[in-house]
């Protein structure tokens, strides 16, 4: 799933969620730090990790294993794509 998606399950409580995880994630401008990074990824998560060690005093290894776990809570849902719909014209 895309952010989004996860973003509407967190929203509707269809995942529990420990709300200081979005709190510490917000206020990133995610693409312009890819972007430094040349879209690596590795390199971005050291950086969002640092950020949140300074920030917030994050123990990195507890909200590691926090974020897995939401994602496996995710997983489990066995989602599926839907479909793919007609692209609009190229003008758009």
């Amino acid at each position: 799933l895309g952010y989004p998606a996860i973003a509407v399950l967190l929203a509707l409580g269809v995942v529990e969620y420990d709300p200081k995880l979005a709190e510490y994630l917000s206020g990133f401008a995610w693409k312009d730090i890819n972007q430094k990074f040349k879209n690596d990824f590795v390199k971005t998560q050291d950086f969002i990790d640092e950020q949140l060690v300074a920030r917030y005093g994050v123990d990195l290894d507890e909200f590691h294993r926090t974020l897995e776990a939401l994602l496996e809570r995710i997983n489990g849902l066995d989602l599926e794509k839907l479909p793919g719909g007609k692209r609009p014209p190229a003008g758009y």
